[in-house]
C-alpha cells in the first residue's frame, strides 16, 4: 500500500481541516497590523514607517528559516514543528498584548515570525501527507486560501473587538488569537498525528538527505515562477485602493469596499481551483499551472490602467482568476520533491519563494509610483508577468522529463 493511502480519508479530512483552521488565525496574526494600525499609531505614537515595519518583521523572519525548516521537516517530521509554531505564535501574541512599548512589540512580531515561518512550509507538508497526489486538489486548494482568509477574517472581527475611541483595545485582538489558537494547538495535540508510522520515517532519513531535495530542479523553478508572481500580487493589492483614490478618484469608503471584493473572491477562487484539480490529472497539472500563470499575467498587466467603470470587473476577474496559482501551487509543490520524504524540503523552497517576493514587492512598488507614475508600474508588472510566464514554463517541462524518465526506468 502507497505511504500516503495509509489514512482514511475522514481521518485525512479531520487532520487537514483542523491544520486548514489554524492557518486562518496564522494568516491573522501576521495581517493583523493592517485592521488595528489606527490605534496602535496614537497607542504607541508611532507612524506609517514603524507600521510597515511590524508588518514586514515576519517576511524577514520568513525567508531566513525557509530552508533550514525544510531540512528539519525531513529529519524530524512536520507534527512536531508544527506544535513549536503554536507555542511561538501563543507566546508572541501574549508578549504583544502585554507591550507597553513599540520596541517590546517589535521582538513579540519577531517570535509570531518564527511561528509563521516554521508553519508555512510545515502545515502544508502535513496535509499533502495524508492524500495521495489525485486527492490532493482541493485541501491544497482551501489550504491556498488562509493567508487571505485570515487578512478578510480579521479586519472583520476587528469592527468587532475593538472601540476606536479606545487606542489601547487594539490588545483585544491579539487576546482573541490567542485564545483560538491555544483551542487549536489542543486539537491538533490531540487528533493530528503523522500520516505514516514512525518507524516509516525512521527508515526514509538516511536514505534521502535534505540536499538530495536542494538539488531539486522542478521545486526551484517552481518557486521562482511563484515569487515573481508573489511580486506582483503584493503590488496589486497593496496600492489598489491608493490607485482607486487618486487616480479614479473613488471615495476611500468605496475604495475599500472594491477591494474587499477581490479579496473575498480570493477566498472562493481556491475552492474553485480545489475542484478543477480534482478532475485533472496528477501529469497535466503543470500545464495546468502554467495556462493560470497566463491569465495572471494578463490581470497583473491591467492592474493600473483599467478605468471607473471596470472596476468591479476587474475586481471580480482577479479574485477569481490570481488565487488558482497559490492553489495550484501547494498541489504541485509535492511533486517536485525527488521523493515523499523530501516534501518538506520542497515547500521550504516554495516558503522562501513566497517571502522573498514578498519583500521584493514591498521595496520596489512603492518607489516605482512615486518616483515614475502608475504606467512604469504597469510595465514593471507586464515584464514580471512574462517572466513569471517563461520559468512556469521551464517548470512545465522539467516535470515532463521527470516523468518521462520514471517511465523509462519502470520499462
Amino acid at each position: 500500500m502507497n505511504d500516503q493511502n495509509k489514512t482514511s480519508t475522514g481521518r485525512a479530512w479531520l487532520c487537514a481541516l483542523i491544520i486548514i483552521f489554524s492557518g486562518f488565525f496564522f494568516g491573522m496574526t501576521i495581517k493583523k497590523i493592517a485592521g488595528t494600525a489606527a490605534l496602535l499609531m496614537p497607542a504607541f505614537g508611532i507612524g506609517p514607517s514603524s507600521i510597515g515595519s511590524l508588518v514586514s518583521a515576519i517576511s524577514v523572519i520568513s525567508v531566513f528559516l525557509a530552508l533550514p525548516i525544510g531540512g528539519v521537516i525531513a529529519k524530524y517530521g512536520a507534527r512536531k514543528l508544527i506544535l513549536l509554531a503554536f507555542a511561538l505564535a501563543i507566546i508572541g501574541n501574549v508578549m504583544g498584548a502585554l507591550s507597553p512599548t513599540q520596541e517590546m512589540l517589535v521582538v513579540s512580531r519577531i517570535i509570531e515570525g518564527a511561528g509563521f515561518g516554521i508553519f508555512a512550509p510545515a502545515a502544508p507538508s502535513l496535509i499533502a501527507s495524508y492524500f495521495p497526489p489525485d486527492k490532493r486538489g482541493l485541501p491544497m486548494g482551501i489550504w491556498s486560501t488562509y493567508v487571505g482568509t485570515g487578512g478578510f477574517l480579521v479586519l472583520v472581527l476587528t469592527n468587532v473587538l475593538v472601540d476606536f475611541n479606545d487606542p489601547n483595545s487594539w490588545a483585544n485582538v491579539w487576546w482573541f488569537i490567542v485564545i483560538a489558537i491555544a483551542i487549536l494547538a489542543i486539537l491538533f495535540f490531540i487528533f493530528v498525528h503523522p500520516a505514516t508510522p514512525a518507524q516509516d520515517a525512521e527508515g526514509k532519513k538516511d536514505k534521502h538527505p535534505f540536499v538530495e531535495g536542494l538539488k531539486s530542479l522542478p521545486s526551484w523553478l517552481l518557486a521562482a515562477s511563484f515569487m515573481l508572481y508573489n511580486c506582483g500580487f503584493i503590488a496589486l493589492t497593496t496600492f489598489m485602493p491608493t490607485y482607486l483614490k487618486t487616480v479614479l478618484m473613488i471615495d476611500p469608503a468605496s475604495a475599500n469596499l472594491y477591494t474587499s471584493v477581490l479579496t473575498f473572491l480570493l477566498i472562493v477562487g481556491g475552492f474553485v481551483a480545489g475542484f478543477i484539480l480534482k478532475k485533472i490529472k496528477p501529469q497535466n497539472k503543470p500545464i495546468f499551472y502554467l495556462v493560470s500563470m497566463i491569465c495572471s499575467g494578463i490581470i497583473f498587466s491591467f492592474s493600473f490602467v483599467y478605468v471607473a467603470n471596470m472596476i468591479m470587473v476587474f475586481s471580480v476577474l482577479g479574485g477569481l482568476i490570481l488565487q488558482f496559482i497559490p492553489a495550484i501551487m501547494f498541489n504541485n509543490a509535492p511533486d517536485t520533491a525527488p521523493h515523499p520524504a523530501l516534501i518538506g524540503v520542497a515547500m521550504g523552497i516554495m516558503s522562501l519563494g513566497q517571502n522573498i517576493g514578498g519583500l521584493i514587492a514591498g521595496t520596489f512598488s512603492g518607489t516605482i509610483i512615486e518616483s515614475f507614475g502608475w504606467s512604469a508600474m504597469t510595465f514593471t508588472l507586464i515584464g514580471l508577468s512574462v517572466l513569471a510566464v517563461i520559468v512556469a514554463a521551464l517548470y512545465a517541462l522539467s516535470m515532463k522529463k521527470r516523468g518521462q524518465k520514471k517511465a523509462a526506468i519502470k520499462e
